[in-house]
């Protein structure tokens, strides 16, 4: 990494700083494990997608359809995880309930636990049917073979009513779910390759077109409407709000001990804050895309691409198949970010969910050290910059100030990293004027001709 690189990291470090202590200074709630634990989540979910986005930027390009590709992949992801329901032929009548521990008795044995997933029961007084989801462990573990516990309150359940049991059916697997969605960013990522380094098309105008046409494509395949997955597959949204280690932070109950958490001050010095999936993953992603982008032939081909594409191409380097690597992971990262918002949530809504998405990457990236023109770069910055992003969204939110500041913000980062990238690309080209000008004035050349 130059000294430039260096420098840039190390002012936007002295910022999320900054921003940090003056937003716990009016608010000490900021500092609050809670509080923390959700900022670091949502900095990796959008530093996933900054990461994604540095690549192609690095390159000189631009990826206008993130935010569209977020939507399409949360969309197909909810689609496939999707369950659906089946009459088991069994039908049972209600003898008592219990409120307090959600259990129902029926006048028979029920047929198989393992084979069942939700009762229907009819309504003796409405119209209406009443669904309820079984709860598998503590049904088995009643060892009563007419009792089912459920997972919903069953109050409105009548006695003597009729029960449907019904058993569930997936369309795939998760991991294959999984699998499929990353795949659809892949191939969304190769079709920007193909375009932009094959054919010669604007970046700018290819992913400007993406950006509809996903969120379009979004909107069909869902028939515009939310898609979720209910209470399944929780196993697999643990990779997206699960809390699997706690790291010790000092001072923090001391500090956010005020109000409703003035108890946190007597628990020591030292705070724990749960550290959530995404941000291992992110870490893991950030730790590849480094070697990538640093230790490879390839990081150095797409560096070079960067600096000057011309050039590039006539040493010899293959500069259509970077662009191709380079939007191929952008939209990959994109499908997995989506995939990740959508299991965080439960849901997504096709014509809102990452809507301006691909600017808060962007911003994060142009932030971190990444110039539009391409060739400079780093992945710590691209963390950073995002840092700075969510912690500034964060401050909005626990300082009560209106949510449109965000947008300006996001606005005024972009400008000003412009500004700073063009400024520092003039001075350095000054000075690299100047030592030709005494690299010259010394050589005999220079001498003769004077």
């Amino acid at each position: 990494m130059t000294l430039q690189g260096l420098t840039r990291i190390l002012g936007i470090s002295i910022l999320l700083l900054a921003i940090c202590v003056i937003t716990t200074s009016l608010n000490p709630v900021f500092v609050d494990p809670q509080n923390l634990s959700n900022l670091l989540r949502w900095t990796a979910l959008f530093g996933i997608l900054g990461l994604g986005v540095a690549f192609v930027i690095i390159t000189g390009g631009i990826d206008l359809s993130i935010g569209s590709v977020v939507a399409l992949s949360g969309v197909c992801l909810m689609l496939f995880l999707q369950v659906n329901y089946y009459d088991s032929g069994h039908t049972l009548s209600v003898n008592s309930i219990d409120p307090d521990t959600k259990t129902i008795t029926f006048d028979a044995p029920v047929p198989s636990y393992s084979d069942l997933d939700r009762l229907v029961i009819s309504s003796k007084k409405t119209a209406d049917d009443i669904t309820l989801v079984i709860d598998q462990s503590k049904t088995q573990a009643t060892n009563n073979d007419k009792i089912l516990v459920l997972r919903s309150n069953v109050r409105r359940v009548e006695l003597g009513s009729v029960a449907t049991l019904e058993h569930q059916s997936r369309l795939m697997h998760p991991l294959l779910a999984v699998l499929l969605t990353l795949l659809i960013g892949a191939g969304i990522g190769l079709l920007h390759g193909v375009l932009i380094g094959y054919m010669k098309l604007q970046s700018f105008v290819v992913t400007l077109c993406g950006l509809m046409a996903y969120r379009g494509l979004a909107r069909l395949v869902s028939g515009d409407e939310a898609v979720g997955v209910g209470p399944h597959h929780a196993s697999l949204r643990y990779f997206a709000n699960g809390k699997p280690i706690e790291i010790p932070v000092p001072l923090i109950n001391k500090i956010s001990a005020t109000g409703d958490n003035a108890a946190q001050g007597s628990q020591g010095l030292w705070g724990w804050v749960e550290l959530p999936m995404p941000m291992l993953i992110l870490l893991v992603l950030a730790l590849f895309s480094a070697v990538l982008l640093h230790k490879t032939v390839a990081g150095r081909y797409l560096l070079a691409m960067g600096r000057n594409a011309e050039a590039a191409r006539f040493s010899g380097i293959n500069t259509k198949q970077m662009t191709l690597l380079a939007y191929v992971m952008c939209s990959t990262l994109a499908a997995l970010g989506g995939a990740l918002f959508a299991l965080d949530i439960g849901s997504v809504t096709p014509a809102g969910d990452g809507n301006f998405y691909e600017l808060y990457a962007i911003a994060a990236a142009v932030l971190g050290g990444c110039s539009l023109r391409g060739g400079v770069g780093s992945i710590a910055g691209v963390i950073i910059g995002t840092a700075v992003m969510r912690s500034l969204y964060n401050a909005i939110n626990l300082l009560k100030q209106p949510t449109y500041w965000e947008f300006i913000i996001i606005g005024v980062v972009l400008l000003l990293g412009v500004m700073i990238d063009e400024i520092g690309r003039q001075v350095i080209n000054r000075i690299k004027t100047q030592r030709r000008k005494k690299m010259l004035s010394g050589s005999p050349i220079e001498q003769f001709s004077g």
